[in-house]
């Protein structure tokens, strides 16, 4: 017997079920897993982007398409390096919902 919480979709994807749920009263369906994208410092390389890529490729083939990250998250590398991915991947813009969040990261200057 398989329990199906109220307004929950499952789809296949790629041979593997994902499960979708309405964010709040919006009319979007997002998954219910997510990605975080975060660097722990300001180190955007080569190596971080091809991981990044990676996972977020790894993530949109099982079904993931809510994505988040941070401006504050090595001062918005990690906001750039997922742009970056999402674009190499040539993801769908229309299929994904991202989320970010915005913070005071500067130097405290009026329009850091």
């Amino acid at each position: 017997m398989v329990l199906r919480a109220k307004h929950t979709e499952f789809r296949e994807v790629n041979g593997n079920k994902m499960a979708y749920r309405y964010l709040g009263n919006t009319g979007m369906k997002v998954s219910v897993l997510a990605y975080g994208n975060w660097l722990t410092n300001d180190k955007d390389t080569a190596e971080t982007q091809k991981l990044c890529t990676e996972s977020i490729k790894k993530c949109f083939d099982n079904g993931i398409n809510f994505f988040d990250t941070a401006e504050m998250y090595a001062y918005g590398a990690s906001e750039l390096q997922m742009g970056k991915g999402l674009k190499e991947l040539n993801a769908p813009r229309k299929d994904l919902v991202i989320a970010t969040k915005l913070f005071r990261v500067g130097d405290k200057s009026p329009n850091d």
